[in-house]
């Protein structure tokens, strides 16, 4: 008698952990991140060059879910922040420079804050819009068609002016609230009903680094444009 006992609250103890497990799939199902256009999550320019970061909302479904931005007629608004690590800093870190808005497809009111380490960018659609933003907007060509992610706009980051990696991250402004659907759903927090991931504190990662050709290089291609000049005047 002792050993079914046993045995049935062993059961009930499996059959609750299992619910949990399938809650927390469910609500796994839809997952919201900021994500940079790089596929590795870094970048490199020569000392004090400017580079032209595209930022997205990503959503990640996970089947049988389906994509709530789509069903909620697309985004209503979008923002997110970007910050210049403070530690592990070369001696010239790379700076942020620059804001861009996504203002074909976010015709409403926009705000944005700058620093060279810190800044962010909210945007809305027009009033007047019968819907929202929908996944693969481009921005009006400014960037590539991305399936599962909505184009918010770009930041500038101008590298340092001698080599080395500088980190930064892009992740909700604080207070959250920025980035909602067409129907009001908040995607930097999480949600039971409908249940989904929101952007919450994570963080996308990335670097900027700075390259200085080696003395050599330099030479060499300083040879080789003297060559070609020659050339030119020769003909």
């Amino acid at each position: 008698m002792k050993t079914r006992r046993n045995w049935k609250v062993r059961l009930a103890a499996v059959a609750v952990l299992g619910s949990l497990f399938l809650a927390q799939a469910a609500r796994a199902a839809l997952v919201y991140d900021y994500v940079p256009d790089s596929t590795n999550n870094s970048y490199s320019a020569g000392p004090n060059q400017v580079i032209n970061i595209l930022v997205y909302l990503k959503e990640t479904v996970t089947s049988p879910s389906q994509s709530l931005i789509t069903s909620d007629g697309g985004l209503f608004s979008g923002g997110m922040a970007l910050s210049r690590s403070a530690t592990g800093l070369p001696a010239n870190p790379s700076t942020i420079t620059g804001v861009t808005f996504n203002a074909v497809d976010f015709k409403g009111p926009t705000s944005k804050a700058l620093s060279i380490t810190d800044a962010n960018l909210a945007e809305a659609i027009d009033t007047s819009a019968t819907s929202g933003v929908p996944l693969g907007n481009t921005g009006g060509g400014a960037s590539p068609v991305v399936p599962n992610e909505v184009y918010l706009g770009s930041f500038q980051i101008t590298t340092g002016s001698t080599a080395g990696t500088t980190n930064f991250s892009l992740r909700v402004i604080p207070g959250g609230g920025n980035t909602l659907t067409n129907q009001g759903n908040d995607l930097d927090s999480n949600s039971t009903s409908p249940a989904y991931t929101g952007v919450g504190s994570k963080a996308a990662n990335f670097t900027v680094t700075t390259v200085v050709p080696e003395p050599a290089s330099a030479g060499l291609f300083l040879g080789a444009c003297l060559l070609g000049l020659a050339r030119r005047r020769r003909n």
